[in-house]
């Protein structure tokens, strides 16, 4: 007998902080807001083990946190959380009714949680946010050698085995997994949840002082250090720019070092850890959006969410000359682009970039408006319910 969406609910898995991941959490409150009950187990944030209330979703968190950590440590985490979760799923099974799992990435395996409920017919959906075997080989390194990339290869190809339904986060990496799967992953980009970020600003003249502005995690691979060696050079052409910097991570001591070895302490500002709500109204106050991720096999197939954020917002945006980047803002006249892992080619790009004029820059900021518009989540989110609608409410009343 066919039901509505309220008479199901839909349990989401992922190994990291709920607040923290704009992608599930789009997901989450998006199909709460549709109609179903939602739940979502992940790692422990301010209250390990409790649950709670997030914008109507029920959030559990697990007893311990994600931490960063070397290969053993991290695959210690992983298969933790793979044991926890399944006695959540075991749990929530006995309580009501389960509908469907809906398993974020990393660690593929993480989808292995979800046996009790497939096991008796509930669908599975497996979101790979990124490549595991690729993930490891960019982070580590040297994996090929001792024959674990092969291993986490074999065990991808079986994680995907045990879903009913693959999504991922931008084509490239469908392509990637449909050429070892045979089998292509549903599409929906990091885009931005408009519901959350408000309507993007209005056109800014540019001032004379400049912000430019990165937010996320500092590691060495996103590139940071390449900005702040930059900047010296862009210093001697507009000397009145500054580098915001919200955020942390481990690379942080290291790029206060770095900007204090080059004389910027007063050019670069690091503001640290800032909550996701806060984010909008710090961006809006800002000039340049910055996106110097580095380029390797794994992140060139990366396409990141602050970037699309950027965009959205109606920022101008340098960003390294990624291939998945690249395949969406695929224009001349929308981003300003810099070759990956040079320095010397990036403080040419932002030299440009400020030195442009107003009528340069509110048409740079509207083509990749419009190049941004077929992946946008208010064009995304109809497939994405009608997906989720199909492995629920079909199979329902099949």
């Amino acid at each position: 007998m066919p039901t509505s969406r309220q008479d199901h609910t839909i349990l989401f898995l992922v190994h990291g902080y709920y607040p923290d991941d704009p992608r599930v959490r789009r997901q989450a409150e998006f199909l709460q807001r549709s109609g179903y009950q939602v739940f979502v187990h992940c790692t422990a944030g301010e209250a390990p083990g409790s649950s709670w209330n997030c914008n109507g979703v029920t959030v559990h968190e697990a007893e311990f946190s994600k931490t960063r950590a070397s290969l053993p440590r991290y695959l210690q985490q992983y298969v933790r959380m793979t044991r926890d979760s399944a006695r959540l799923v075991r749990k929530v099974m006995t309580e009501r009714r389960l509908s469907l799992v809906h398993v974020a990435t990393l660690p593929d395996f993480l989808v292995w949680a979800a046996r009790p409920a497939r096991r008796q017919g509930t669908p599975v959906i497996l979101d790979l946010h990124e490549s595991m075997p690729d993930f490891f080989a960019s982070k580590y390194g040297g994996l090929a050698r001792v024959g674990i990339e092969g291993a986490l290869r074999l065990l991808e190809r079986a994680c995907v085995a045990s879903a009913d339904t693959i999504l991922t986060v931008n084509d490239e990496l469908a392509d990637a997994f449909e050429r070892r799967f045979r089998r292509r992953p549903d599409v929906f980009y990091n885009a931005v949840d408009e519901d959350h970020f408000g309507s993007p600003r209005q056109t800014v003249l540019w001032p004379k002082e400049k912000n430019l502005v990165y937010h996320g995690t500092l590691t060495t691979v996103y590139g940071l250090d390449l900005v702040i060696k930059a900047l010296p050079e862009v210093l001697e052409v507009h000397p009145e720019t500054k580098f915001h910097v919200f955020g942390s991570g481990p690379s942080e001591p290291m790029l206060k070092e770095l900007a204090g070895e080059l004389n910027l302490a007063g050019s670069v500002v690091f503001h640290g850890r800032v909550p996701l709500s806060e984010m909008p109204s710090r961006l809006r106050g800002s000039h340049v959006g910055v996106v110097p991720t580095i380029k390797d096999s794994f992140f060139d197939m990366s396409l990141a969410t602050k970037l699309l954020e950027y965009v959205y917002l109606g920022l101008p945006v340098v960003a390294s000359d990624l291939r998945a980047v690249k395949r969406v803002f695929d224009s001349d006249n929308g981003l300003f682009f810099f070759s990956a892992n040079d320095h010397r080619s990036l403080s040419q790009v932002l030299i440009k970039a400020l030195g442009a004029d107003d009528t340069e820059i509110a048409e740079r900021v509207a083509e990749a408006q419009r190049l941004y518009q077929p992946i946008a989540w208010k064009t995304a989110s109809a497939r994405y319910l009608s997906l989720i609608d199909e492995l629920v409410l079909a199979r329902d009343s099949s």
